[in-house]
């Protein structure tokens, strides 16, 4: 029985300590409820709200992606054929949008059929020719030539550039630097990115 006692009176004091009051809070000018005795305003609430960004909306699921490509080593350029199998997500669509930074879009084609396509230096939107569901795969084929050291290029204080492909000592001249190792290589990828 004494240890009962001494295990409740324990708990007690535990559940107590460190516990605010309800007198000690009050509803703020906002009507937010403030403790007076333990907010500082100036130094515990931010002067800003951070920024919001949202995520970008899911239109396509990429499922395959074949890359087939080869190099102008001395113009530090590359020339591919992409064969890209997708669906759209879940909404029925017409358009096949891809991030395509500083390219010559040289054909696109689907079924061996020469598709129209609206291409800014940025985003390439291919369209299809009729409207698939989510349930429908379609494979695009895409030949370019991709030139990276031939744009002006963006980026943040981490990552300063926003090339994606990097020529480094492609002509072989620096002898400090390793030269190009291939000249044809092949990318697979399956599945959503």
């Amino acid at each position: 029985m004494k240890i009962k006692f001494v295990y409740l009176v324990t708990l007690l004091f535990l559940a107590s300590c460190g516990h605010k009051q309800f007198d000690e809070t009050v509803i703020g000018e906002e009507g937010y409820y403030e403790d007076e005795l333990y907010l500082d305003e100036a130094k515990d609430m931010a002067t800003e709200r951070p920024i919001y960004r949202e995520t970008e909306t899911i239109l396509t699921d990429l499922i395959h992606t074949r890359l087939d490509v080869n190099f102008e080593w001395a113009k530090s350029r590359m020339n591919g054929r992409a064969t890209i199998t997708a669906k759209p997500h879940f909404y029925a669509s017409d358009s096949l949008i891809l991030d395509a930074k500083g390219m010559d879009i040289l054909k696109v084609s689907l079924d061996n059929k020469v598709l129209t396509y609206s291409y800014d230096s940025l985003i390439l939107r291919i369209h299809l020719g009729k409207t698939y569901t989510r349930d429908e795969k379609y494979t695009v084929v895409i030949d370019y030539v991709a030139k990276p050291d031939e744009r002006a290029t963006g980026g943040s204080a981490a990552i300063t550039s926003d090339k994606g492909l990097y020529f480094i000592n492609p002509t072989g001249s620096d002898k400090t630097k390793m030269a190009r190792l291939a000249a044809r290589t092949v990318f697979v990828h399956d599945g959503c990115w």
